[in-house]
């Protein structure tokens, strides 16, 4: 999920749909002291679980909707990482939240996202 995203020698990345924080966790393990993780997460209760056990960290957490990334995150971003369960949501919202990373991606930012198979 990570690899190839040079997160090394990030400054800012985001991660979109942090969940629990499981990915959350595995970024801020490549990241260096000192970048900004931002991650951002539309339910509520996920939100506010890993607002607390991130709190002594540095990574932001971030209630919302990657339909509004560059309102949430307004610099550009070395990276975005995307959990979003893509195959669920209407063509238009996938639409907008692609634009949205394509707004907030620095000149050579990198995207990556992936997707959890629940059965087979």
């Amino acid at each position: 999920m990570t690899a190839g995203l040079d997160l090394e020698h990030a400054d800012a990345v985001v991660e979109l749909g942090s969940g629990t924080g499981v990915t959350t966790e595995a970024i801020r393990r490549r990241l260096e002291p000192g970048p900004r993780l931002v991650a951002v997460e539309l339910d509520p209760a996920f939100a506010r679980r890993l607002a607390d056990r991130c709190r002594d960290s540095s990574v932001e957490v971030v209630h919302g909707s990657a339909e509004d990334l560059p309102a949430l995150v307004p610099h550009p971003v070395d990276a975005v990482v995307s959990g979003l369960p893509w195959t669920v949501m209407p063509h238009e919202r996938q639409r907008r939240i692609l634009d949205a990373v394509t707004r907030v991606l620095s000149a050579d930012g990198r995207f990556s996202t992936f997707a959890y198979v629940h059965a087979a």
